[in-house]
């Protein structure tokens, strides 16, 4: 989060300020104080950690511009907050930026101004108008170079003057790179020397991305363009990790301060962007969503991630995280995985995938097959995870009218799948076994006194008549 604040010579604030509204254009800001008018244009890059901000300035008086943020390279969840140590600040006066690293060197980070600085503080500590730091701890440095010290406080800023009457836009510009300090010194200096690229690069993506998916044309033009934006947010949650690949999250719920909040306090983690990690469950109702407006390599990718990381006995990840934990706890992710496998072919024709994959389709089998401990012809919870409901009052069941929607139609899908490689028996097999899951589903769960479907069944036999939506699953399944 960077905040810029700006102070004319009479020494006005930009708390002062009376008019605040967004241009027409995305993601811009227009300030208006007095005759001071500033329009702040900012954009981040799709293919690597940045962020740039163009600042059009009309002032009749010099101001001074301040960019303030707080460093921070904390892991994501489960790992500590401060497992990576304390980091290690300098300013490259080459580049007019501060810099900054983590010990383990996970990352690296430049971010400065586009032209001289007036003023500057690292973690507490002033940058001194004759600095010369040009390199971090561990690089080749001259002797003209001091070395930065490690900074407990993580707050930084820097300070630059904007003449009266400027005609040429003041940038600021962050860039980082994993493991590599020059890569982010590089993608720095490009960016400042053209930072338009960034929006032309989007720009183009974006309507390229528009034109070869699914539009709405109806009479609400605001139904059309929530349709527009619904597709665009989808695309957002594409995630890659080095090393780990590229998939889907699950979202990005704000960080919480400790100081703030006695919950994150307590918890750790929650200093970290809350479910920005990898999810099988919702990976795969995303993939549902991005085949059917034709973002099929979006559907592609998900379905190759979480193949990539499947157990060694077959079950699909509930949970994967950034920091290299994965979680097997969700009863539903496999069901759902060869679902979503089943439509994503159905959508595309894409049978080599399916041959490439296949050997997970069996295995994902052969695990579920063994999750029907009482014979009754639908999957449990029991002793294999949790569905759609993760707590609360409505947890604990047996097994749940989800759960038995999501897994007879997973039966007819797979046994279309197994025609399609000609796998006869996996095909006679699990098309005799949908026939028994849609009539356990469809006989023992609705209710003929109350007229309701029951949402879920006890070890003991006995039915949980709570009413929530998730009947509309098995109805969205056709089953």
């Amino acid at each position: 989060c960077i905040i810029f604040f700006f102070q004319a010579e009479d020494g006005r604030r930009d708390h002062d300020v009376t008019g605040v509204q967004t241009c027409a254009l995305p993601i811009c800001f227009r300030y208006r104080l007095d005759e001071v008018a500033i329009d702040l244009h900012v954009a981040v890059p799709r293919d690597h950690v940045g962020l740039v901000a163009v600042l059009a300035i009309d002032s009749p008086e010099t101001l001074r511009i301040r960019a303030a943020w707080e460093v921070d390279h904390s892991t994501m969840w489960p790992r500590e907050a401060g497992h990576l140590g304390e980091l290690q600040l300098a300013f490259s006066s080459s580049d007019a930026a501060i810099v900054w690293r983590d010990p383990a060197d996970i990352m690296n980070a430049y971010a400065g101004f586009s032209q001289a600085v007036a003023a500057g503080n690292l973690g507490g500590r002033a940058i001194p108008s004759d600095a010369r730091v040009d390199s971090l701890p561990g690089d080749q440095a001259s002797a003209e170079e001091k070395a930065p010290e490690p900074s407990p406080q993580r707050t930084v800023w820097l300070d630059t003057d904007v003449s009266a009457g400027e005609a040429v836009p003041l940038t600021f510009v962050l860039a980082a790179r994993a493991e590599d300090q020059t890569e982010a010194r590089d993608e720095f200096r490009a960016t400042l020397a053209d930072p338009a690229a960034i929006w032309t690069a989007n720009a183009n993506y974006w309507r390229e991305f528009l034109a070869k998916t699914v539009a709405i044309a109806s009479p609400d033009p605001t139904l059309d363009e929530a349709f527009r934006w619904a597709k665009v947010g989808l695309g957002a949650f594409r995630m890659t990790t080095p090393g780990m690949g590229t998939g889907l999250g699950a979202g990005f719920a704000s960080a919480k301060r400790a100081e703030e909040d006695s919950w994150a306090a307590a918890n750790d983690f929650l200093r970290r962007p809350g479910y920005a990690w990898y999810f099988g469950r919702d990976g795969i109702w995303s993939a549902f969503a991005a085949d059917a407006y034709g973002g099929s390599d979006l559907a592609e990718e998900a379905l190759r991630f979480l193949a990539r990381y499947q157990d060694v006995d077959g079950k699909i990840l509930h949970e994967l995280s950034p920091g290299w934990v994965a979680q097997y706890d969700a009863a539903d992710s496999t069901p759902l995985f060869l679902l979503g496998l089943e439509h994503h072919i159905r959508t595309t024709g894409n049978r080599g995938l399916l041959r490439e994959l296949w050997p997970s389709v069996r295995r994902a089998m052969d695990f579920l097959d063994t999750t029907d401990t009482d014979g009754g012809g639908l999957i449990e919870h029991t002793n294999v995870g949790h569905g759609w409901i993760e707590g609360g009052k409505f947890y604990g069941a047996h097994t749940t009218l989800y759960l038995a929607g999501v897994w007879t139609a997973t039966l007819e899908a797979v046994a279309r799948m197994a025609e399609w490689v000609v796998d006869d028996d996996l095909q006679q097999s699990a098309a005799e076994r949908a026939q028994v899951a849609r009539q356990a589903l469809n006989d023992g769960y609705w209710d003929p006194l109350n007229r309701h479907y029951r949402y879920g069944k006890r070890g003991d036999g006995s039915y949980m008549d709570h009413r929530t939506i998730l009947p509309a699953v098995p109805a969205l399944l056709g089953v």
